[in-house]
């Protein structure tokens, strides 16, 4: 009898599982690795926590060709229609010099929100908005055009976490990093759906659409404006 009952209790949860599959367990960073995505598709709540890394949704050469290279995401939805963005990037050998996170050409630096820099660091991350592409002589081997934000640490890290808040929802996109060095033999690193988009994977990253709230949201927020309207009081809300 008590192992029907277990057994009961496993398939139980077997069956809630299918039922309701966006339901997601909190994981530390990068805890669920990514291998099937379509590029910019929405990110489905349960992958907002994962990760890609070299073989395995990255293509990396010289030096950061080992298992080592990850880049790792975690997506918070704050339910007030914003998301924060974390990354981060790792690696045992050759610091990051940069690193570009693919944005829909829609968004512009007044679409992120990135904290302030600690002001007694002369050493605090630069940020451009731009069209990068294989005529950059800063970006040696890159796949293809695209239009991000890069960032440059400051320093030189093997380790480096960096993000943003954005009004925008993730969707499937691309990124490019790299090394300090020539052009000869360039240290580099891409997901692997920037030059096979039909057969690669790709990295979250926010879309140009702006996030549409929950329905039970949308529910309050109506009875709300209905309250204030049969109140006969007008008050301006300005969006945060």
């Amino acid at each position: 009898m008590k192992k029907l009952s277990v057994l009961l209790i496993l398939l139980g949860a077997v069956f809630l599982w299918i039922l309701f599959p966006s339901t997601t367990i909190a994981f530390p960073i990068g805890a669920l690795h990514i291998s099937n995505t379509a590029y910019s598709d929405p990110v489905p709540s349960g992958l907002y926590d994962a990760y890609v890394q070299y073989n395995s949704g990255i293509f990396a050469q010289n030096s950061w060709d080992a298992s080592d290279t990850k880049l790792s995401w975690l997506i918070t939805d704050l339910g007030d229609g914003n998301y924060t963005y974390e990354y981060n990037w790792q690696t045992n050998s050759k610091d990051l010099s940069h690193i570009i996170i693919e944005l829909t050409p829609e968004l512009t630096v007044s679409d992120l929100d990135f904290p302030d820099p600690d002001p007694t660091d002369d050493k605090f991350p630069v940020f451009e908005y731009n069209t990068f592409g294989p005529s950059d002589s800063g970006n040696p081997d890159i796949p293809g055009t695209v239009y991000g934000i890069k960032i440059e640490p400051g320093s030189d890290t093997l380790n480096y976490t960096f993000g943003f808040t954005s009004g925008n929802e993730p969707v499937w996109g691309n990124f490019y990093a790299k090394s300090g060095g020539g052009q000869d033999q360039p240290v580099i690193a891409y997901n692997t759906g920037f030059n096979a988009p039909l057969t690669g994977v790709f990295i979250a990253r926010p879309d140009g659409a702006t996030a549409v709230p929950e329905p039970a949201t949308m529910l309050l927020v109506g009875s709300g404006l209905i309250g204030l309207a049969g109140a006969g009081r007008k008050k301006f809300f300005k969006k945060s």
